[in-house]
């Protein structure tokens, strides 16, 4: 008796779902109108880009998109669906961001479970908080980032952060051609890998497991470093240096007049350094 109450109602149920459509809204902003970006995304593959022409531009779900004395406030919750929402009969929602390229405007971003793709973008400042997903960044320019991901790997890729603070729980970490002055990584598991990498940037790497890997675009010439491993798997190829410290598990000692800075640390992983 339940069954056939309950069957009629599912069926209504299932039929206003299926007719029902994505609700994003497309929102334009003039730059000049916006000093401030905070996103926060639950579940929503996430895109930040540069946009055509001189506006900021938003694709969000409707009634997500606030903006009040200049900061654009955009929140696309799960708890913010009504009862059919939270049914996405196989469409999936988006979100997107676009801005100018002359628009450095510190932005902030609460990223729960979907992946993020950062491109072309500038921001003064750049913080991120991502509980899990992949996160992707190329050509992105910023006078600070700071990334902390509880799991998901993390990639980026050219682009000019100035000062890159990037904290992970578990996931593979890689950094191609970045131009950055300071780069500090701290992983508590999965691997590290750096490809040519400016001999200028003063570099700072840890993990808990997972091996690290630095390959510079050239051979420093004014380096002070210290590479470490409890593993005792230490490999360091650096022309010119004068060692304080050489062992299997530990390098330590200054190319030149040492004006730059690295610092590698893993407990139980494999360490390179070329």
């Amino acid at each position: 008796m339940k069954i056939k109450i309950l069957l009629p109602i599912l069926c209504l149920f299932l039929l206003a779902g299926c007719g029902q459509k994505e609700k994003n809204a497309a929102k334009d902003y003039p730059a000049d109108e916006i000093f401030a970006i905070h996103i926060q995304n639950d579940s929503a593959p996430l895109t930040l880009s540069l946009s055509p022409d001189d506006a900021i531009h938003v694709s969000a779900r409707e009634g997500a998109v606030r903006l009040e004395d200049g900061q654009l406030t955009i929140a696309q919750t799960d708890g913010a669906k009504n009862a059919l929402e939270q049914f996405s009969f196989g469409k999936k929602e988006t979100l997107s961001v676009s801005l100018p390229a002359g628009a450095r405007l510190p932005i902030s971003v609460e990223n729960n479970s979907g992946d993020l793709e950062i491109s072309q973008i500038s921001a003064s400042d750049l913080q991120l908080e991502n509980a899990s997903g992949y996160c992707r960044f190329t050509d992105v320019t910023a006078d600070s980032a700071r990334i902390a991901s509880g799991s998901g790997d993390i990639k980026i890729a050219d682009g000019k952060i100035a000062d890159l603070d990037l904290r992970t729980d578990s996931g593979y970490v890689t950094l191609e051609n970045p131009a950055s002055k300071n780069i500090r990584i701290t992983a508590k598991s999965g691997e590290a890998n750096l490809s040519r990498l400016n001999p200028q940037t003063n570099l700072d790497v840890s993990t808990d497991s997972g091996d690290i890997g630095v390959a510079y675009q050239s051979a420093p010439e004014s380096l002070d470093f210290e590479i470490a491993s409890g593993s005792r798997d230490v490999t360091a190829k650096l022309r010119g240096a004068r060692y304080e410290t050489d062992t299997d598990g530990c390098k330590k000692g200054t190319v030149g007049a040492g004006a730059q800075s690295l610092t590698v640390e893993s407990d139980t992983g494999t360490v390179i350094i070329r």
